[in-house]
């Protein structure tokens, strides 16, 4: 019993030291959820348009995920026009590195588009925590 009161004390300490990462990740989770149903919705419509339907499916994902990151994980108050402005720029340069990471694992490497879509969106998510944090929410 003392042995599960301290794993559980230990469990609170550790969400709680990171909080802002586990927010991120639900966050991220949520976008994602949403561009990758979005994508494999629209790629069964329409497969011919890969490229296409990765923009669509990438801007329906960006509007989640600011929203969540603005107002839920980051907690930002800040100017939005102007944060909102820095992730545009920030996901024109996902989705050009995505839509050519995308073209390679697929049409060069023979992966299914599925699996590469989910390839692609787990990388683009790592290195948004930082951008994130460093630069477009820095202030909080």
């Amino acid at each position: 019993m003392l042995i599960e009161m301290n794993a559980v004390k230990y469990l609170k300490k550790i969400v709680h030291k990171n909080q802002k990462i586990i927010k991120f990740l639900v966050s991220g989770g949520s976008a994602a959820l949403v561009e990758y149903a979005t994508f494999a919705l629209l790629i069964y419509l329409f497969l011919d348009y890969l490229l296409v339907v990765n923009a669509i499916s990438f801007m329906f994902g960006l509007l989640v995920s600011f929203g969540l990151n603005k107002h839920w994980v980051f907690k930002n108050k800040n100017d939005t026009k102007r944060q909102f402005v820095r992730y545009i720029i920030l996901a024109c340069i996902n989705l050009a590195i995505g839509g050519l990471m995308l073209y390679i694992l697929v049409s060069i490497l023979g992966l299914g588009v599925l699996t590469a879509k989910l390839i692609v969106m787990t990388l683009i998510a790592i290195w948004n925590y930082a951008i994130f944090s460093k630069i477009i929410f820095k202030n909080t």
